[in-house]
């Protein structure tokens, strides 16, 4: 006589359940029932994004003999973090535009921040580094070798202050397309007299993701600690919107 069994689960899943000869790919977030001699205990859990997840509980209910037989326990936490780990595994090619070697200070805490955005997983580089990288190939005109650099980059990151930076706002953070995925970091002294200059509308106006002005230190570690927080937003929207598309 076949036996009936019912398999429950809270999680969106799909599963692949093995028996002596039914092979089925069925989701499992809703109870069904399916009549066979055998289940083997073999299951495997794919959820929608790919992610193989294991180990998973979920109980195999014997209707003719009422006994509960169950497999490895499910834990909510264990799918969650799988999730975060994804997250934390997204890196971002980020663009460093600040003060040139001329201003040791400035460019130190240039470099300070390129190499701790490298030590957390992400790509991060200059533009000087980028043209030197290639400089056969580069463009004649530095600006417009920036302006590729932007638009290739996922972030950019400026410390504003210095003429290189003025200009690379004026000219290349004035494209909306740019602007947008742009985070930058402004002295107090400097903020209050860009709001009493003729370019004041220009940065109220201005679309970048952030414009921080620190209240008192402007250092490296307050600027890689907005940083860290700030991308770590990014790389959680990011995966949601990757899981939007997928659903």
């Amino acid at each position: 006589m076949k036996q009936s069994f019912i398999v429950s689960t809270s999680q969106s899943l799909f599963t692949e359940t093995n028996t002596e000869n039914v092979k089925s790919r069925i989701c499992v977030n809703t109870k069904f029932c399916f009549h066979e001699k055998k289940l083997t205990k073999k299951i495997k859990f794919i959820d929608p994004i790919g992610l193989t997840l294991s180990p998973l509980q979920i109980s195999v209910i014997d209707t003719r003999q009422n006994r509960i037989k169950e497999f490895s326990p499910l834990c909510w936490e264990i799918l969650i973090e799988e999730h975060r780990r994804k997250i934390r595994q997204i890196s971002f090619s980020i663009l460093v535009w600040g003060p040139s070697q001329a201003d040791e200070e400035g460019h130190n805490l240039r470099l300070k921040i390129r190499d701790y955005l490298n030590s957390i997983g992400h790509d991060a580089k200059f533009s000087e580094e980028l043209i030197a990288e290639c400089r056969e190939e580069a463009l004649k005109s530095i600006i417009q070798e920036e302006v590729l650099h932007a638009h290739t980059a996922n972030l950019i990151v400026v410390l504003y202050g210095s003429r290189g930076t003025q200009t690379e706002f004026d000219r290349i953070l004035a494209n909306d397309s740019v602007a947008i995925k742009s985070i930058v970091f402004v002295e107090k002294d400097k903020w209050e007299s860009i709001l009493l200059s003729v370019s004041r509308d220009v940065w109220k106006n201005f679309v970048g993701k952030k414009i921080i002005v620190p209240n008192d230190c402007f250092n490296a570690d307050y600027i890689c600690k907005e940083l860290k927080s700030f991308i770590e937003y990014l790389q959680a929207a990011e995966y949601i919107s990757r899981l939007k598309l997928i659903h």
